[in-house]
């Protein structure tokens, strides 16, 4: 791997994830892109159009299937971000969900709530206690 300081952006595949991975390359990093959605044949949309993205920036990226939205999920992102970077010198906890169905909050399942939940507000306040060095 290069020299360059390592970003690890979380939701990279799309919208101001994929924006921030492809702005934080064009300024010199190497970007660890992690998505929950991961299809190494899609490269018109997704974790891996920005990949191609931002290596045509001479940029190294590492895309990183997994789900922030639990302790297992960040163990599994940050032991595969670190098997091929030493360090992380940036994380952008940008990952985040919307309800799969917009409803009334009276009318709001348990389900739906707590998904929202683990990732929106647990995942981005855990992961980046998992990190090493911290």
């Amino acid at each position: 791997m290069s020299n360059k300081p390592v970003a690890l952006v979380t939701g990279a595949g799309q919208g101001i994830g994929s924006g921030i991975a492809i702005a934080l390359a064009k300024n010199g990093f190497d970007i660890i892109g992690n998505d929950c959605v991961f299809d190494p044949e899609n490269k018109q949309k997704g974790l891996f159009e920005v990949k191609e993205r931002t290596e045509g920036l001479d940029a190294v990226f590492f895309p990183v299937h997994g789900d922030i939205s639990s302790p297992t999920g960040h163990d599994n992102i940050l032991e595969q971000s670190l098997s091929s970077f030493n360090e992380i010198d940036m994380l952008v906890n940008n990952a985040e969900i919307a309800p799969r169905e917009r409803l009334d909050v009276l009318d709001t399942t348990m389900e739906s709530f707590d998904r929202i939940m683990s990732v929106n507000t647990e995942g981005r306040f855990f992961l980046p206690r998992k990190l090493p060095g911290r």
